[in-house]
C-alpha cells in the first residue's frame, strides 16, 4: 500500500502546517476524511480565535475608557476634598486649636462687655426715672402698656374661707333638699 506522490508541498493558510495530497488507497482515504475534518475545525477554531480577539479588543476599550474615568473622577475627588477642608477649616490642628481659642477669649470678652452694658443701662434708666419722679413726669411703664397689671409678688392660689358646703351650685342644690 504503497502510493505515490502526486503533488508538492501545499502550505495551508495556518503557519507551518504542511499539507501533502497524493493518490489513496481505501484505508488512506479514511485519514482524508479525518484530515478534512480536522481541516474544518481548525478554521471554525481560527473563527473562535478572531472572534474572541475581538472581544478582548472590545473589553480592552471599554477598560480603557473605565481607567480614564475612574482617573478622571478621582481626580476630581481630590479637588473637592481640598475645597471641603479649605472651607471647612485649618488644616493644622495647631492652628485651629488657636483660632479656637481666640474665638473663644472674643465671645467671652463680648458677653463681659455685654454685661458691663446692661449694668449701666439699668443704671441710667433707674437715674431716668428718678429724674422723672421728682419732676413729676413719669410715664406709663412697659407692662400698663402692654395691657398686663405690674405684679411685684408672684400670685399664689390661696384656700378659700368659705367651706364647699356653704357655697350654692345648682347641682348641689337639688341633692340638698331631699
Amino acid at each position: 500500500a504503497q502510493s505515490e506522490l502526486k503533488g508538492a508541498n501545499s502550505v495551508s493558510s495556518a503557519p507551518a502546517v504542511v499539507v501533502w495530497t497524493a493518490e489513496l488507497s481505501p484505508p488512506e482515504e479514511q485519514s482524508q476524511d479525518q484530515l478534512e475534518r480536522l481541516r474544518a475545525e481548525l478554521a471554525e477554531s481560527r473563527r473562535t480565535a478572531d472572534s474572541a480577539e475581538e472581544g478582548l479588543a472590545a473589553l480592552q476599550l471599554r477598560e480603557s475608557i473605565q481607567q480614564r474615568t475612574i482617573e478622571t473622577l478621582e481626580a476630581q475627588l481630590n479637588e473637592l476634598c481640598s475645597e471641603n477642608s479649605k472651607l471647612a477649616g485649618h488644616q493644622n490642628i495647631k492652628q485651629k486649636i488657636k483660632h479656637y481659642a481666640r474665638v473663644k477669649q472674643e465671645n467671652l470678652q463680648l458677653s463681659q462687655e455685654k454685661q458691663k452694658l446692661s449694668v449701666e443701662l439699668d443704671a441710667k434708666e433707674k437715674l431716668i426715672r428718678a429724674l422723672q419722679e421728682e419732676a413729676g413726669t413719669l410715664p406709663p411703664s412697659r407692662s400698663s402698656l402692654l395691657g398686663t397689671p405690674k405684679r411685684s409678688t408672684p400670685v399664689r392660689a390661696s384656700k378659700c374661707s368659705t367651706p364647699r358646703a356653704l357655697v350654692r351650685t345648682p347641682l348641689r342644690d337639688t341633692t340638698n333638699h331631699q
